[in-house]
Protein backbone atom coordinates (compact mmCIF):
# COMPACT_ATOMS: atom_id res chain seq x y z
CA UNK A 1 0.00 0.00 0.00
CA UNK A 2 0.88 4.03 -0.54
CA UNK A 3 1.14 6.36 2.21
CA UNK A 4 1.27 8.90 -0.37
CA UNK A 5 -1.13 9.02 -3.89
CA UNK A 6 1.68 8.07 -6.98
CA UNK A 7 -0.20 10.56 -9.06
CA UNK A 8 -0.68 14.05 -6.87
CA UNK A 9 1.30 13.16 -3.73
CA UNK A 10 -1.08 13.98 -1.28
CA UNK A 11 -1.77 11.36 1.72
CA UNK A 12 -3.75 8.44 1.66
CA UNK A 13 -5.68 6.84 3.98
CA UNK A 14 -5.18 3.45 5.73
CA UNK A 15 -6.33 0.88 2.90
CA UNK A 16 -7.68 3.37 0.66
CA UNK A 17 -8.71 2.16 -3.12
CA UNK A 18 -9.26 5.57 -4.74
CA UNK A 19 -7.27 8.92 -3.70
CA UNK A 20 -9.86 11.36 -2.05
CA UNK A 21 -7.75 14.47 -3.97
CA UNK A 22 -7.23 13.29 -7.23
CA UNK A 23 -9.87 10.08 -7.70
CA UNK A 24 -6.92 7.83 -8.73
CA UNK A 25 -6.51 3.99 -8.13
CA UNK A 26 -2.55 4.01 -6.49
CA UNK A 27 -2.58 0.86 -7.96
CA UNK A 28 -3.03 1.23 -11.28
CA UNK A 29 -3.45 5.20 -11.98
CA UNK A 30 -6.96 4.65 -12.98
CA UNK A 31 -9.20 7.58 -12.58
CA UNK A 32 -12.45 6.94 -12.40
CA UNK A 33 -13.67 10.44 -12.51
CA UNK A 34 -12.53 11.57 -15.69
CA UNK A 35 -11.98 8.20 -17.09
CA UNK A 36 -8.97 8.02 -18.39
CA UNK A 37 -5.26 6.60 -16.45
CA UNK A 38 -3.40 9.27 -14.73
CA UNK A 39 -0.52 7.90 -14.44
CA UNK A 40 1.89 6.07 -17.15
CA UNK A 41 1.67 2.21 -17.94
CA UNK A 42 3.68 0.05 -20.53
CA UNK A 43 2.78 0.94 -24.10
CA UNK A 44 0.44 -2.12 -25.61
CA UNK A 45 1.57 -3.74 -28.65
CA UNK A 46 0.05 -1.88 -31.85
CA UNK A 47 -1.77 -3.80 -33.71
CA UNK A 48 -0.72 -4.49 -37.31
CA UNK A 49 -4.30 -5.10 -38.65
CA UNK A 50 -5.36 -1.89 -40.86
CA UNK A 51 -8.80 -0.62 -40.27
CA UNK A 52 -10.49 -0.13 -43.83
CA UNK A 53 -12.76 2.82 -43.09
CA UNK A 54 -15.23 4.09 -45.79
CA UNK A 55 -13.53 6.42 -47.75
CA UNK A 56 -15.19 10.09 -47.91
CA UNK A 57 -12.76 11.44 -51.00
CA UNK A 58 -12.89 11.36 -54.06
CA UNK A 59 -9.06 10.94 -54.64
CA UNK A 60 -9.38 7.60 -52.27
CA UNK A 61 -12.17 6.35 -54.13
CA UNK A 62 -10.45 6.64 -57.47
CA UNK A 63 -7.50 5.35 -56.11
CA UNK A 64 -9.17 2.44 -55.24
CA UNK A 65 -10.22 1.42 -58.70
CA UNK A 66 -6.37 1.79 -60.02
CA UNK A 67 -5.85 -1.80 -60.03
CA UNK A 68 -8.72 -2.65 -61.93
CA UNK A 69 -8.69 0.08 -63.91
CA UNK A 70 -4.84 -1.10 -64.88
CA UNK A 71 -5.68 -4.62 -65.19
CA UNK A 72 -9.01 -3.77 -68.07
CA UNK A 73 -6.57 -1.58 -69.63
CA UNK A 74 -4.07 -4.41 -70.12
CA UNK A 75 -6.82 -6.70 -71.40
CA UNK A 76 -8.43 -4.36 -73.32
CA UNK A 77 -5.30 -3.59 -75.36
CA UNK A 78 -4.10 -7.58 -75.38
CA UNK A 79 -7.71 -7.84 -77.34
CA UNK A 80 -7.58 -4.82 -79.71
CA UNK A 81 -4.21 -5.02 -81.20
CA UNK A 82 -4.10 -5.98 -85.20
CA UNK A 83 -7.82 -5.25 -85.31
CA UNK A 84 -8.50 -1.69 -86.47
CA UNK A 85 -5.82 1.17 -87.21
CA UNK A 86 -4.53 3.32 -84.34
CA UNK A 87 -5.37 5.94 -85.71
CA UNK A 88 -8.90 5.47 -85.69
CA UNK A 89 -8.95 3.27 -82.34
CA UNK A 90 -7.71 6.46 -80.48
CA UNK A 91 -11.13 7.79 -80.46
CA UNK A 92 -12.44 4.65 -79.55
CA UNK A 93 -10.43 4.36 -76.86
CA UNK A 94 -11.39 8.06 -75.74
CA UNK A 95 -15.16 7.43 -75.72
CA UNK A 96 -14.96 4.28 -73.93
CA UNK A 97 -12.53 5.48 -70.92
CA UNK A 98 -14.04 8.82 -70.81
CA UNK A 99 -17.59 7.05 -70.62
CA UNK A 100 -16.47 4.27 -67.85
CA UNK A 101 -14.77 7.34 -66.44
CA UNK A 102 -17.18 9.37 -65.66
CA UNK A 103 -20.06 7.10 -65.05
CA UNK A 104 -17.71 5.08 -62.54
CA UNK A 105 -16.88 8.25 -60.65
CA UNK A 106 -20.48 9.39 -60.47
CA UNK A 107 -21.60 5.90 -59.39
CA UNK A 108 -19.10 6.10 -56.18
CA UNK A 109 -20.04 9.76 -55.27
CA UNK A 110 -23.62 9.18 -55.15
CA UNK A 111 -23.18 6.12 -52.89
CA UNK A 112 -20.67 7.96 -50.52
CA UNK A 113 -23.16 11.17 -50.64
CA UNK A 114 -26.44 9.38 -50.11
CA UNK A 115 -24.83 7.20 -47.31
CA UNK A 116 -23.58 10.87 -46.03
CA UNK A 117 -26.85 12.46 -45.61
CA UNK A 118 -30.18 10.42 -46.31
CA UNK A 119 -30.30 8.89 -42.95
CA UNK A 120 -30.20 11.36 -39.85
CA UNK A 121 -27.19 10.41 -39.03
CA UNK A 122 -23.73 9.73 -42.09
CA UNK A 123 -24.08 5.96 -42.25
CA UNK A 124 -19.88 5.19 -41.79
CA UNK A 125 -19.09 1.88 -42.99
CA UNK A 126 -16.17 0.79 -41.08
CA UNK A 127 -14.71 -3.00 -41.94
CA UNK A 128 -14.57 -4.36 -38.62
CA UNK A 129 -18.34 -3.10 -38.12
CA UNK A 130 -20.16 -4.18 -41.54
CA UNK A 131 -18.72 -7.54 -41.52
CA UNK A 132 -20.34 -8.81 -38.52
CA UNK A 133 -23.21 -10.62 -39.09
CA UNK A 134 -25.69 -8.27 -36.81
CA UNK A 135 -24.70 -5.54 -38.77
CA UNK A 136 -27.25 -3.18 -40.54
CA UNK A 137 -28.44 0.35 -41.65
CA UNK A 138 -29.72 2.08 -39.15
CA UNK A 139 -33.57 2.64 -39.61
CA UNK A 140 -34.50 6.10 -41.32
CA UNK A 141 -37.30 7.40 -42.83
CA UNK A 142 -36.78 7.64 -47.11
CA UNK A 143 -36.49 10.77 -48.45
CA UNK A 144 -38.68 12.05 -51.00
CA UNK A 145 -37.49 13.68 -54.41
CA UNK A 146 -40.09 13.77 -56.45
CA UNK A 147 -43.69 12.26 -54.36
CA UNK A 148 -44.68 9.10 -55.95
CA UNK A 149 -41.73 9.19 -58.35
CA UNK A 150 -38.65 8.87 -56.60
CA UNK A 151 -37.45 8.00 -53.18
CA UNK A 152 -33.81 7.92 -51.27
CA UNK A 153 -33.66 4.76 -49.19
CA UNK A 154 -30.52 3.34 -47.94
CA UNK A 155 -30.50 -0.58 -48.50
CA UNK A 156 -27.52 -3.19 -47.78
CA UNK A 157 -27.71 -5.37 -51.11
CA UNK A 158 -26.20 -8.68 -50.80
CA UNK A 159 -27.43 -9.40 -54.23
CA UNK A 160 -27.10 -8.33 -57.77
CA UNK A 161 -29.38 -6.11 -59.74
CA UNK A 162 -32.33 -4.75 -57.70
CA UNK A 163 -31.38 -7.19 -55.04
CA UNK A 164 -31.83 -10.29 -56.78
CA UNK A 165 -29.30 -13.34 -55.57
CA UNK A 166 -29.36 -12.50 -52.36
CA UNK A 167 -26.69 -13.68 -49.91
CA UNK A 168 -24.48 -15.28 -53.60
CA UNK A 169 -21.22 -12.29 -53.08
CA UNK A 170 -18.07 -14.59 -54.36
CA UNK A 171 -20.24 -16.16 -57.58
CA UNK A 172 -21.22 -12.32 -58.61
CA UNK A 173 -17.83 -11.12 -58.21
CA UNK A 174 -16.88 -13.66 -60.17
CA UNK A 175 -19.92 -13.55 -62.46
CA UNK A 176 -19.23 -9.65 -63.31
CA UNK A 177 -15.66 -10.19 -63.85
CA UNK A 178 -16.43 -12.54 -66.43
CA UNK A 179 -18.68 -9.95 -67.72
CA UNK A 180 -16.51 -7.10 -68.02
CA UNK A 181 -13.86 -9.10 -69.73
CA UNK A 182 -16.53 -10.37 -72.27
CA UNK A 183 -17.38 -6.59 -72.49
CA UNK A 184 -13.62 -5.57 -73.59
CA UNK A 185 -13.33 -9.07 -75.91
CA UNK A 186 -16.46 -7.53 -77.70
CA UNK A 187 -15.14 -3.37 -77.55
CA UNK A 188 -11.82 -5.02 -78.94
CA UNK A 189 -13.08 -7.91 -81.62
CA UNK A 190 -15.93 -6.80 -82.72
CA UNK A 191 -16.67 -3.38 -82.96
CA UNK A 192 -15.76 -0.98 -85.37
CA UNK A 193 -13.34 1.80 -84.70
CA UNK A 194 -15.98 4.32 -85.79
CA UNK A 195 -18.73 2.49 -83.67
CA UNK A 196 -19.45 5.17 -80.91
CA UNK A 197 -22.74 4.23 -80.19
CA UNK A 198 -21.12 0.60 -79.14
CA UNK A 199 -18.03 2.26 -77.72
CA UNK A 200 -20.81 4.14 -75.55
CA UNK A 201 -22.84 1.31 -74.57
CA UNK A 202 -19.47 -0.59 -73.05
CA UNK A 203 -18.34 2.11 -71.61
CA UNK A 204 -21.32 2.21 -69.84
CA UNK A 205 -21.70 -1.60 -69.11
CA UNK A 206 -17.90 -1.68 -67.73
CA UNK A 207 -18.41 1.47 -64.98
CA UNK A 208 -21.69 0.05 -63.54
CA UNK A 209 -19.80 -3.12 -63.03
CA UNK A 210 -17.30 -1.63 -61.43
CA UNK A 211 -19.14 0.37 -59.61
CA UNK A 212 -20.45 -2.78 -57.99
CA UNK A 213 -17.81 -5.00 -57.84
CA UNK A 214 -15.76 -2.39 -56.01
CA UNK A 215 -18.28 -2.31 -53.25
CA UNK A 216 -18.61 -6.06 -53.37
CA UNK A 217 -15.32 -6.57 -53.03
CA UNK A 218 -14.61 -3.12 -50.33
CA UNK A 219 -17.63 -3.51 -48.43
CA UNK A 220 -18.72 -7.01 -48.93
CA UNK A 221 -22.19 -5.26 -50.40
CA UNK A 222 -23.45 -3.09 -52.46
CA UNK A 223 -24.92 0.19 -51.98
CA UNK A 224 -28.34 0.46 -52.88
CA UNK A 225 -30.63 4.14 -52.65
CA UNK A 226 -32.91 4.69 -55.44
CA UNK A 227 -36.44 3.89 -54.92
CA UNK A 228 -38.96 4.15 -57.98
CA UNK A 229 -42.81 4.47 -57.46
CA UNK A 230 -43.01 4.18 -53.52
CA UNK A 231 -46.58 3.93 -52.77
CA UNK A 232 -47.87 2.52 -55.92
CA UNK A 233 -49.38 -0.71 -55.23
CA UNK A 234 -49.95 -4.21 -57.65
CA UNK A 235 -53.94 -3.63 -59.04
CA UNK A 236 -56.23 -6.73 -57.38
CA UNK A 237 -54.65 -6.85 -54.05
CA UNK A 238 -51.97 -8.95 -55.88
CA UNK A 239 -48.49 -9.21 -54.32
CA UNK A 240 -44.60 -10.29 -55.48
CA UNK A 241 -43.57 -13.75 -53.83
CA UNK A 242 -42.29 -12.71 -50.22
CA UNK A 243 -45.63 -10.65 -49.73
CA UNK A 244 -44.68 -7.44 -51.43
CA UNK A 245 -47.25 -5.76 -52.95
CA UNK A 246 -45.44 -2.48 -54.15
CA UNK A 247 -45.03 -1.67 -58.36
CA UNK A 248 -41.74 -1.39 -58.54
CA UNK A 249 -40.30 -3.10 -54.29
CA UNK A 250 -36.72 -3.15 -55.43
CA UNK A 251 -33.66 -0.38 -54.56
CA UNK A 252 -31.19 0.08 -56.75
CA UNK A 253 -28.54 2.36 -57.52
CA UNK A 254 -26.55 4.22 -60.37
CA UNK A 255 -24.29 1.79 -61.56
CA UNK A 256 -26.99 -0.57 -62.14
CA UNK A 257 -29.39 2.03 -63.76
CA UNK A 258 -25.83 2.25 -66.19
CA UNK A 259 -25.57 -1.63 -66.52
CA UNK A 260 -29.45 -1.69 -68.06
CA UNK A 261 -29.01 1.37 -70.03
CA UNK A 262 -25.62 0.49 -71.51
CA UNK A 263 -27.22 -3.60 -72.33
CA UNK A 264 -30.38 -1.76 -74.19
CA UNK A 265 -28.17 0.69 -76.17
CA UNK A 266 -25.99 -2.82 -77.63
CA UNK A 267 -28.86 -4.79 -77.70
CA UNK A 268 -30.11 -1.51 -79.97
CA UNK A 269 -27.43 -0.68 -81.99
CA UNK A 270 -26.51 -4.70 -82.60
CA UNK A 271 -30.09 -5.25 -84.11
CA UNK A 272 -30.03 -1.87 -86.44
CA UNK A 273 -26.41 -2.73 -87.69
CA UNK A 274 -27.83 -6.23 -88.30
CA UNK A 275 -30.65 -4.33 -90.35
CA UNK A 276 -27.97 -2.22 -92.58
CA UNK A 277 -26.68 -5.21 -93.59
CA UNK A 278 -29.79 -6.95 -94.52
CA UNK A 279 -30.64 -4.02 -96.64
CA UNK A 280 -27.03 -3.69 -98.16
CA UNK A 281 -26.79 -7.44 -98.94
CA UNK A 282 -30.05 -7.17 -100.30
CA UNK A 283 -29.11 -3.64 -102.51
CA UNK A 284 -26.23 -5.72 -103.65
CA UNK A 285 -27.72 -8.38 -105.05
CA UNK A 286 -30.05 -6.36 -106.99
CA UNK A 287 -27.50 -4.67 -108.94
CA UNK A 288 -25.40 -7.46 -109.34
CA UNK A 289 -26.25 -9.51 -113.10
CA UNK A 290 -27.24 -12.41 -111.35
CA UNK A 291 -29.77 -10.69 -109.15
CA UNK A 292 -33.28 -11.28 -108.84
CA UNK A 293 -35.54 -9.96 -111.22
CA UNK A 294 -37.15 -6.11 -109.97
CA UNK A 295 -40.83 -7.14 -109.36
CA UNK A 296 -43.37 -5.89 -112.09
CA UNK A 297 -45.45 -2.47 -110.98
CA UNK A 298 -48.49 -3.36 -109.72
Amino acid sequence: MFDDCPNCGEPLEDEATFCPHCGSDPETGWNRDVDYYSVELPEEEEDDTATLSYPEDVGTRLKSLVGPAVVFLAFAIFVSVGYETYGLRILAWAVLLIVCTAGGTADLNLKAWAFRTVAPDPVVLDHDEIRRPYWHIPAHEPVTVIPRLLNLHLVKNDGAVFGIGANQRMFFIVFTIAALAAAVAVFGRWTRANATVAHIAIGLIVAGGLGNLYDRLHFGFVRDFLHMLPGWSLPFGLSWPGGNSEIFPWVFNLADVMLLLGMGTMMWYMNSLEKRRKLAADAAAAMSPGGPAPRPAE
